[in-house]
């Protein structure tokens, strides 16, 4: 299963949290908001993603200010416990996913998750929601990218966390095919629920497994759908969600997590 916006709202938790950091940045440091973000988005574009545990550190911005490294390093790490306090506070999994998880659990369903995120902010979101041990297994992105680009990773990664080069993240299956093939399973009772047509369900479709399409997934804050939109420093035409929604069809459509349950 995938796992962001899937079982929680990454966007309703990362969006107003990152906000944050944002507002306190230009209240303590005179510095436009747009100068702000604009360098934030430069860091993005660098490691291609909004998603850099210490992207603060690497902001230009701190040349501009004439002030001592003591009193920057102080500013620094204020934002720093400002976005991670939030962000684990607004964090939160979606109604009756705990339970469906643990029902699943106990049904003996063997419980694998998806993500294309960074595998350091897997294992922090799903040790914050306290879900990890439910899973087998859970992929993610190899953090090869930002731990060889001077950025330190001070957090050991779950076990049960395999980390993926991006060339075999989804919308790949190799992970897919990897876990029938090691656990042998039959292609006809593997089910897939995501919130993402393009990336869930397009890859479930080629892997030749059950498409779910969690629809309730994307369902967002229209504001912090705004706010994401304004630090990502893609292309307009990468930014567009689901660009090829109309030629994807889910097989199946959820409103509630607890709706897979009829699929396994």
């Amino acid at each position: 299963m995938d796992l962001d916006n899937t079982l929680y709202s990454w966007m309703d938790a990362y969006a107003p949290s990152f906000w944050d950091l944002v507002t306190y940045l230009e209240e303590t440091t005179c510095i436009c908001r747009d100068d702000i973000i604009n360098d934030f988005k430069r860091v993005f574009k660098v490691y291609g993603s909004v998603e850099i545990p210490n992207a603060i550190y690497e902001l230009q911005l701190w040349s501009k200010l004439n002030t001592s490294d003591r009193n920057i390093c102080t500013l620094q790490n204020q934002a720093q416990i400002i976005f991670f306090d939030n962000f684990r506070s607004r964090l939160q999994l979606f109604p009756s996913v705990m339970q469906t998880l643990i029902s699943l659990k106990e049904k003996g369903v063997l419980l694998f998750g998806f993500s294309d995120a960074f595998a350091f902010w897997i294992d922090y979101r799903l040790n914050t929601l306290e879900i990890i041990n439910l899973f087998d297994a859970v992929f993610a992105t190899s953090n090869d990218a930002i731990e060889n680009a001077n950025i330190v990773i001070n957090r050991k990664i779950s076990n049960r966390i395999f980390q993926l080069s991006k060339e075999k993240a989804k919308p790949s299956t190799a992970a897919i095919d990897q876990i029938i093939c090691d656990y042998g399973l039959n292609r006809n009772n593997v089910v897939m629920v995501g919130d993402s047509i393009e990336k869930d369900v397009k890859t479930a479709q080629q892997a030749g497994i059950i498409d779910v399409w969690a629809k309730y997934g994307t369902q967002y804050c229209r504001e912090n759908g705004r706010i994401l939109r304004r630090i990502t420093p893609w292309e307009k035409k990468k930014q567009a969600d689901e660009s090829t929604i109309g030629k994807i069809v889910p097989t199946h459509t959820i409103l509630d997590f607890s709706e897979i349950s009829i699929f396994i």
